[in-house]
Parts: structure tokens; sequence; C-alpha cells
């Protein structure tokens, strides 16, 4: 049952952070992944669901309906999300270099229970308060200040575009039913607006191209804080959101047209960004850009999203990630033939091989899509894979060797439970060697070695194209008409206050003279000592001289 099982995450992520840090770490995060698998037990064995409603009475004739309900798209949903932080528990425990891990696995356990609130959500209040508290739980993982305040200025944003819809959507319908949408939609007004306010929130959330500034400040973390963020947090939220209010896209008719260029231009930009940026948290950015620019084509080409494989896609994205950190070279003694043939080429094949029929089997309705979806992961993936493979590597052998054995575990089992619950796949094996054989040709002889002077170019390695488009176009003049309002300010002060103080003197000598001149004894005696002042003046300037 799904209720239950939101309970139980919910309570272990709170007990977590009460747990001592620095110490019996892996225990935490054992027993928090046996919380999950129970709860997984718990949502796949329930055999009828059940509605669990909580009615709210915001106000005297206005009610809200909290919904806890496992329908059968949550329910596979609500699994997903459970694998991608189960994954991320294990990631967690691997990262040496991260000194808050019991912390983390509490963040991550409470972020799964507000993804799973948002996937149940029948209601827009609902929806936007589990993303509210999601964004919250993310900012706490960030561990920088520069990153944290990018991320929550984003973010933020983003919120308060969906809180002006649900603004909208209460004010012309008088509820905020999500079932309704597409029955009332006809008689709405400023569709256009609605519709372009809810893609851009959910592209600041996935960080979609022009808006992913946010996840390319955050490369300062440790890797498995990154593809924590990117694959299983905020992002994966956006999505949510937009499969949620898609009977929102059918009332503007530039929703779909919108969502195809922003995706191309995504992908393109990440795959670019992947290839010839060096640092490789960033390079792990960039691919987070890359499946989530394929993700959004599918909402734009395909006619209907599903849930399951795009699940299946989204733990095959975050494996390659986590493998990509993990790629070491091989000793330089060995032939070319078992270089390849080592134990750590394989798992790349079957890392490599698992993200590209992932995304085969979640396109496959639009075969050109398909097809250029798997050109750009073969080129981008090989040519990550190549760097990686000729790059020295930081570590010593014993620790490589112990961190390949234990990476090589969730790979293998993921990749035996996808071939087990999709064998059918296994019909393709004529194009899978065909395709594995393509990539190793392009793995080998990387063609985008030539390009090696896009490397050494410092405003690529060290810059953002979004930052300086935004400080060129819009804070530069901003800052220029702040400047002149400042000053046209400052010169009407000048002006009045030297006016003001020339007017205040010549009244005062006006005022002087008037006295002076006044029939009076005081003005004759004034006058008198002053005609004598001057003689005595005068007669003394002429002895002097």
């Amino acid at each position: 049952m799904l209720t239950n099982s939101i309970f139980i995450l919910l309570f272990t992520g709170i007990f977590t952070f009460f747990a001592p840090q620095k110490r019996t770490t892996s225990v935490w995060t054992y027993l928090l992944a046996l919380a999950f698998i129970y709860a997984i037990m718990a949502l796949t064995g329930q055999a009828v669901p059940s509605d669990i409603s909580i009615i709210w009475t915001a106000m005297p004739d206005f009610s809200i309906s909290i919904n806890l309900n496992p329908i059968r798209a949550a329910k596979i949903a609500a699994l997903g999300v459970m694998v991608i932080s189960i994954l991320s528990f294990y990631y967690n425990l691997l990262a040496s270099d991260d000194y808050n891990t019991n912390n983390l696995n509490g963040l991550v356990s409470i972020n799964c229970v507000l993804l799973l609130i948002a996937l149940c959500s029948t209601n827009y209040l609902q929806l936007l308060a589990a993303v509210g508290m999601a964004d919250v739980m993310v900012y706490s993982s960030i561990n920088r200040y520069d990153s944290k305040r990018q991320y929550i200025y984003s973010n933020f944003f983003a919120d308060f575009l969906l809180l002006s819809i649900l603004a909208i959507i209460l004010g012309q319908q008088g509820n905020i039913n999500i079932m309704r949408l597409e029955d009332y939609s006809s008689s709405w007004h400023h569709r256009d607006y609605i519709v372009i306010m809810l893609l851009i929130c959910t592209f600041i959330k996935s960080g979609i191209a022009l808006f992913h500034t946010a996840y390319q400040k955050i490369s300062p973390l440790t890797s498995n804080r990154i593809n924590f963020i990117i694959f299983a947090s905020t992002p994966l939220m956006g999505i949510i959101v937009l499969n949620t209010l898609h009977g929102l896209l059918n009332i503007s008719q530039y929703s779909y047209p919108l969502l195809k260029l922003f995706s191309v231009i995504t992908v393109l930009w990440g795959s670019l960004g992947a290839i010839f940026v060096s640092n490789i948290n960033r390079k792990s950015a960039y691919m987070g850009m890359i499946f989530w620019g394929l993700t959004f084509s599918c909402f734009g080409w395909l006619l209907s999203f599903s849930q399951t494989r795009f699940f299946t896609f989204l733990i095959a994205a975050f494996l390659f990630n986590s493998w990509l950190v993990f790629v070491e070279r091989p000793s330089q003694k060995l032939s070319l033939w078992h270089r390849i043939c080592n134990f750590q080429m394989i798992l790349t094949l079957l890392v490599v091989a698992s993200y590209m029929l992932s995304w085969w089997q979640f396109a496959s309705s639009n075969i050109v899509l398909a097809t250029i979806g798997e050109g750009i992961l073969g080129v981008v993936t090989a040519t990550l894979m190549a760097e990686r493979f000729n790059c020295l590597s930081p570590n010593n052998d014993r620790l490589a060797v112990k961190n390949i054995f234990l990476q090589a575990l969730p790979i293998i089992t993921i990749v035996i439970l996808f071939v087990y619950f999709n064998h059918n796949i296994l019909l393709l094996w004529p194009y899978i060697i065909a395709t594995l054989t393509i990539w190793l040709t392009c793995f080998l002889l990387n063609p985008m070695r030539y390009f090696g002077f896009v490397c050494k170019i410092n405003f690529i390695q060290n810059g953002d194209m979004v930052t300086t488009i935004y400080s060129t176009l819009f804070l530069a003049p901003l800052l220029v008409v702040g400047r002149l309002l400042r000053l046209m300010v400052d010169i009407v002060f000048l002006e009045r206050t030297v006016i003001s103080s020339i007017k205040n003197a010549i009244r005062f000598l006006i005022f002087i003279f008037r006295r002076l001149h006044a029939n009076s004894v005081l003005s004759s005696t004034i006058f008198t000592f002053l005609g004598i002042c001057i003689i005595f003046m005068a007669y003394y300037q002429g002895v002097s001289k």
C-alpha cells in the first residue's frame, strides 16, 4: 500500500538525521535500504488499491482533498522513484569524501516521499506543496553557498510561476481539481500565458537549455550529490509536474512547438558541453541535459508517455553517469585486445548498451526520433569513455579495483533485471551487436580528438554562456539605466541645492541692505562708522605707499 510506504520512508528519513554522523554510516545506509525494500514489497503486494483521503476545509465554501491513491500508474512511478533512491544510497556509501552521508541519505528519503506525494496529487495545491518542500530538501543537500544561491533563485521563480497558475485556475474556475483540467480548459482566458508559465517552470526544474545554470553551478559538489540532484530530485519533479498537468498543453498552440524547440536545443547544447568541457563533474551535468532533453522530446513527438520505460531510461542514465566517474585508465603494458577485453571495458559496454537500449525502448514508437537519439548517445558516450580511458588515474590500483567491483554490483544487477523483464529484446541481438560494433569503432577512433584545441579555450572551460548572455542582454542594460537615473537624480539634487543656497544668500543680503537703508538712528550710526573706517583705511594705505 502506497500510504504505508510513504509513512515508512518518512519516519526512517527523519530518524536518520539523529543517527551519529561520520560513524556507522554503512549500518544506517543498509537500514534505510531495507526500509525502502520493505516499502517496495508493501506497495507491490497490495492486490486491491485503496484510497486514503484527508478532507481539509480551507474556507467555508472551499475544501481540499489530500489524496494518497495508489492507482496503477502511480504504483509504477513509485517503484521507479524508490529504486533510483536506493541507488542514491549506494553511491552515497561509496563516496568516501562525503562527510555527511547520513544527513544526505535522510534528505534522499524525504525527497522520495515528496516525489510520491506529487505523483498521487489530484488537486493543484497538493502538487504545489510537494514541489515547494522538495525544493527545500534539495537546497539542504547542496553544501556550497554559491550553488545554493543559484539553485534557490531559479526554483523560487519556478515555484512563483506555479503559484500564479494556481491563482488563475482558482480565480476563473473556483476549484483546483487536476482531473477536470481538460473538461473546462475550453472556457479559459490567458491560455497561452498559462502554458508558457507551465513550460518555463518545468524547464527551470529540469535544467533545460537556457535554464540550466543552476545545475552547472553544482559542479563543485561530490559526484554522488550531483547525480542525486540531476536524476533523482528537482528535474524529476519537473517531469512529474508536466506529466500531471499535461492536459494544459492542449489549450495552446504554442506548447508542443516550444517543447520540440527547447528539447532539440538542450540535446545539442548538452552534447557539445559533454564532449568539449574538461571537468568531469560538468560533463555529468551536461549528460543530464542530454537525458532531460531527450525526455522532453518524447513529450513533444510521442503520442503517449510510458512511465515504466521512462524510469528504465532514468535508471540507465543514472548508472552511466555514476560509472563515468569510476572509469580509470588501463595499464599501457597490456595489448590493445586485452585493454578492450578487461573487466572495466565489459562493464562499460554493459552500461552503454543498457543506456541505448532503454532509450530505443522508450522512443520506439517514433523511429526517426529513436534513431537520432541513438546516434547522439552513441557518439557522446563513445567520446566520453575514450577520454576517460586515456586519462591518468588519481587512485592507486588497490582502491581502483575495490571501487570497480563495488561499482559492478548495481550495474550487473540492473542489467540482469532489465533483460529478465524485457527478454524479448534479445531477439534484436543482430542489431545490438551491430550497434556495439559501431560504438567500439567510434570509441577506438575517437574522431572528436581532432577538436582538442576547443578544450584550451578558457571561456568554454570556465565560463557559462547563459550567464554571459544574461549579464550582457539583461543585467548590463539595467545597470546602465540605473547609473543614468542615479546621475540624473544627483544632478537634480545638486541643482536644487545650489539654487536654493544662492536664493537664501540673496534673500539674506537683501534683508541686511533693507535694514541698513531704513530711516533710523541705527542705520545712520552704522553708515557713519563705515565711512570713518574707510577714511582710516585709505589714509593708512596712502602712508604705507
